[in-house]
């Protein structure tokens, strides 16, 4: 029997709009636990918002607008994938968010693997730090030729 003899109709070989959605959701909530862990791994379990999601969710979720991105931190925030944690300082309006993840959710268990664990002895760090590099001015990043 040849792999095009199927009887099946198209139909019955599709996922339906609202499987396919679902299917792409949970790909992109295991593909967010699996950034944050890189991320912990990279840095600490306290990860700061804003260089998180410039230099991690912006990269790996191109295919999503900036709203979308959003949402899912808010989701897995919800499923208490991740804890945010809000930081005062002593400026103005001033502070800082940061998560770190939770590697006893049932989830992050399932999509690293039962021995996940966040990494030990590393100091968090006093401030958020974001170098920018990978924002450079093109005027001046190769030896300006502007």
């Amino acid at each position: 029997m040849d792999e095009f003899d199927d009887d099946r109709q198209p139909e019955e070989l599709a996922l339906s709009e609202d499987e396919l959605r679902q299917h792409l959701n949970d790909y992109n909530v295991r593909k967010c636990i699996r950034l944050v862990h890189e991320a912990v791994s990279q840095h600490s379990n306290h990860i700061y918002l804003v260089p998180f999601f410039r230099n991690y969710m912006n990269l790996k979720f191109t295919y999503l607008a900036n709203d979308q991105r959003k949402e899912l931190l808010k989701k897995l925030q919800q499923d208490d994938v991740i804890q945010m944690e809000w930081t005062p300082t002593s400026q103005p309006n001033g502070g800082y968010t940061s998560f770190s993840l939770n590697y006893d959710n049932p989830l992050v268990r399932e999509t690293l693997g039962p021995d996940a664990a966040p990494p030990s002895n590393r100091p968090r760090s006093s401030a958020p730090r974001d170098t920018g590099a990978r924002y450079a001015d093109p005027r001046t990043a190769y030896g300006s030729a502007y």
